[in-house]
């Protein structure tokens, strides 16, 4: 099977800041700052899957992120930034084995 794993200084520095990724192994945590400017309900949204695939995002020329086959259960969604920083350590905890 042909290897998911980028090497992580193509992630690094990439990104825009709406945008947050950890990979580890085959898996992956995401993190989205859906409407910086209150357009959007939920703002943030956080989750942790196993990478399918790496693909271009279309509002972001340039940016190639691994997405995921999510369980609905891994998916978190809040307008709290403060609770968006919390969801965003939790979701690198769960990728790592940490936590539940």
């Amino acid at each position: 099977m042909e290897s998911l794993d980028m090497p992580v200084g193509q992630l690094e520095g990439s990104l825009p800041p709406c945008l947050r990724i950890a990979v580890f192994g085959n898996r992956r945590a995401f993190w989205h700052d859906l409407g910086p400017h209150g357009e959007s309900d939920p703002r943030f949204v956080c989750n942790v899957g196993r990478i399918s695939e790496w693909l271009p995002v279309r509002h972001h020329p340039g940016v190639i992120l691994p997405t995921s086959v999510l369980d609905v259960e891994a998916r978190r969604e809040t307008d709290d930034d403060k609770e968006a920083e919390r969801l965003w350590l939790k979701a690198q905890r769960v990728l790592l084995g940490e936590a539940e």
